[in-house]
């Protein structure tokens, strides 16, 4: 169960970055397209695309910001050092 709840957290975490996959995704796909029509529309597309990849990579939390929520909330040091809250850990329900 706790790696579950790890799972869940981490998820959280992870969807700003993947906001900005996506957004840098269309924006190439989009490139693309413009590279091969030569369509004004393509382009700005892009550039649409673009600007949202540039606005989700600034909501994109360092790799510390995103450990340490994780570890608090699991308890992993406790957890670690103490068998009754190994075992309440496990026992946690997941949301």
């Amino acid at each position: 169960m706790l790696w579950i709840r790890a799972i869940q957290i981490e998820r959280n975490a992870l969807a700003p970055s993947l906001d900005y996959t996506s957004a840098l995704s269309k924006a190439m796909t989009a490139f693309s397209q413009y590279a091969l029509t030569d369509n004004e529309v393509y382009a700005e597309r892009a550039a649409a695309y673009v600007s949202l990849a540039k606005l989700d990579y600034s909501k994109i939390p360092s790799r510390d910001a995103l450990i340490h929520p994780i570890e608090q909330l699991l308890h992993i040091a406790g957890i670690c050092t103490s068998l009754p809250a190994y075992q309440a850990a496990i026992n946690t329900t997941v949301d």
